[in-house]
């Protein structure tokens, strides 16, 4: 059963996210009805010296799914071995 285990845990996929950076300490949130790339819910851009994050959520969607996605990146974190997986996790 061990062995089985530990070939299992050598297969699994890499984690969702990994953290690449200390953060932001401020952040604002803001919906947009339009976007320019048809396919994007929400976006983070963060200012990364000044640890301030901004959170664009298209209106319309899951804004509790998507904030909490975006937030997850404005905590310092990404999916680097997930870049056209965006569900809400």
């Amino acid at each position: 059963m061990t062995l089985a285990l530990a070939l299992l845990a050598s297969c699994a996929s890499p984690p969702y996210w990994e953290r690449t950076w200390e953060g932001a300490t401020s952040i604002d949130v803001r919906e947009l009805s339009a976007f320019p790339w048809p396919d994007v819910q929400g976006v983070t851009y963060c200012d990364k010296p000044a640890r301030h994050c901004t959170i664009l959520i298209r209106a319309g969607v899951d804004r509790a799914c998507v904030e909490a996605h975006e937030r997850r990146h404005a905590a310092g974190f990404d999916h680097p071995d997930y870049r056209l997986n965006l569900a809400c996790q």
